[in-house]
């Protein structure tokens, strides 16, 4: 059932993962192109603070950042299995893997070494932010309107 607190959530989880993958955008290496990024971190943050973030709303302030922070990680990890597995495909359609256990198994390998560009002060920063900021807009807006 859509209520305020999921959509605050959704929409401020949104905009963190648009942001954070902005940043992360001029350290990606030459050649690899990640134009898809910000978007996709954008789709998948408020689909993340609609279903965890949003739903846990009116437990108090404090779970609401805990909470907000938790839907960040959880963005950042399914943004990481989206780019590694849309890197695979990529390299399973030029033929680069000799079995398909191979191509499953670098999903891993490609998502850690994006995950390497995450570790980054600004772009911890921003999450860590934002996703406090997700909680607080959710428990507000709980408060609010429930």
């Amino acid at each position: 059932m859509p209520t305020a607190a999921k959509l605050f959530a959704a929409v401020v989880l949104a905009a963190t993962g648009f942001f954070a993958a902005a940043l992360v955008l001029p350290n990606i290496p030459l050649g690899a192109r990640a134009d898809f990024l910000p978007g996709l971190s954008s789709v998948i943050g408020f689909t993340v603070g609609w279903i965890v973030v949003g739903v846990r709303a009116g437990k108090g302030d404090l779970s609401g950042i805990q909470t907000g922070m938790r839907g960040a990680l959880f963005m950042v990890i399914w943004v990481l299995f989206a780019t590694g597995f849309a890197q695979m495909i990529k390299l399973a359609l030029r033929k680069r893997y000799d079995a398909p256990t191979e191509a499953l198994v670098d999903v891993m390998a490609r998502a850690l070494d994006f995950g390497k560009l995450v570790f980054q002060p600004d772009v911890l920063i921003v999450l860590i932010v934002g996703g406090a900021l997700s909680g607080l807009a959710a428990e507000w807006a709980g408060r609010r309107w429930l």
